[in-house]
């Protein structure tokens, strides 16, 4: 974006040069002047000068010189005033990345210090973030009220199964890959594209929300202990498909990548990002009319031979809006055992306790055994 800003300031200060130039010659053939030529032509020419070098960059600037002076400039003007207007317009689509004000710290301080060119994209060009309609819709969180999700014509079709099957993985040689990395984090370990299934781990932390119906009875339920039962087991339900998936390992997201996801027919809506890459960590936020659900999860994983160790650190966070009920809970290790050889099959082993940070008179634990 700073490349693409710096030769549209670097266009418009060419195209001032020009027209100042043109500016001087007419003034210079004003002692002879063309009947009815030469005065509108100067006049009209010094009001697009003016516009030039002005902060405006917006088309409507433009507006008061075509419609209604259709001849007031000359050809060799007319085709000036389009190539600015593209321009301009190069200028306008830069402006529409709400994002664009974030300052990016490095180590030196001389990357810090704002530039020459920065400062001339400061006074030629207007910034988002001076839009009060802008901020407005960047100020979203949990719990701040949103429209309501509309989706522009049928309900789109939801598919039953993935759209590539994954690669037979029984083949893969491994031990000639992790020999050396036993007792490693693998998220530093290049490992063969066979144990990945044709998904990445944005679109496996949406999956934890299969069973939401199960929110929406705990945003119903009048029983304060009944509620942590409806969540309880929303929480165990995370687990449901890994009985049938521990052959493969979801592909790794890059940084800043995102995943969103829409169900009308659930009513929530779903937006994950990976927000660090090393360590990796994602982040994900849901939200409905009857429950917020949010979590920010670290994967650090051990390989141990024969095994696949996989420890989660992070927290789950669901919110009931109608009750005002804010649980929290932590997630369980994973070890996928079989690795090298043999039928891979997965066992969850820990304790997660789930526990309401509005009212500490009851919580829940649930211990999954480790098989012996």
């Amino acid at each position: 974006v700073h490349g693409s800003l710096s030769s549209v300031v670097a266009a418009l200060v060419a195209e001032r040069a020009r027209l100042e130039e043109m500016r001087q010659t007419l003034d210079r053939r004003r002692s002879a002047p063309r009947p009815g030529g030469a005065d509108s032509s100067g006049a009209a020419l010094r009001r697009f000068h003016s516009l030039s070098v002005s902060s405006d960059t917006t088309l409507d600037s433009f507006a008061s010189l075509h419609p209604d002076e259709p001849d007031a400039l000359p050809a060799k003007g007319r085709e000036q005033q389009l190539s600015n207007r593209s321009i301009v317009s190069l200028a306008d689509s830069h402006t529409e990345f709400f994002d664009a004000c974030e300052v990016f710290l490095s180590a030196s301080s001389s990357e810090n210090e704002p530039s020459d060119d920065e400062s001339c994209i400061s006074e030629t060009t207007t910034s988002a973030c001076d839009d009060p309609g802008g901020l407005s819709r960047l100020q979203t969180g949990p719990g701040m009220p949103v429209e309501p999700v509309e989706l522009p014509g049928p309900d789109p079709r939801r598919r039953r199964c993935l759209p590539a099957p994954p690669a037979p993985s029984g083949d893969v040689s491994l031990w000639g890959l992790l020999r050396s990395s036993v007792g490693k984090d693998l998220s530093r370990v290049a490992l063969p594209v066979q144990l990945n299934e044709p998904l990445n781990t944005l679109q496996r932390l949406c999956e934890e929300l299969e069973y939401s119906e199960l929110l929406d009875r705990a945003s119903r339920a009048r029983d304060p202990c009944q509620r942590l039962v409806y969540v309880a087991a929303f929480a165990v339900s995370a687990y449901a498909s890994t009985y049938y998936r521990a052959g493969s390992k979801p592909f790794n997201p890059v940084l800043g990548e995102t995943y969103e996801c829409v169900r009308p027919d659930r009513g929530f809506r779903f937006i994950s990002e990976q927000v660090c890459h090393h360590p990796p960590i994602s982040a994900c936020h849901a939200e409905s009319d009857n429950f917020i659900f949010w979590q920010d999860m670290r994967w650090k994983n051990k390989f141990w031979g024969k095994s696949l160790e996989i420890v989660p650190v992070g927290t789950v966070n669901v919110q009931l809006p109608r009750t005002g009920d804010h649980f929290e809970w932590n997630k369980v290790t994973t070890c996928i055992h079989n690795v090298l050889s043999g039928p891979r099959w997965i066992e969850h082993y820990g304790e997660v306790l789930i526990r309401n940070t509005r009212d500490a008179s009851y919580h829940c634990k649930i211990t999954f055994c480790k098989v012996r």
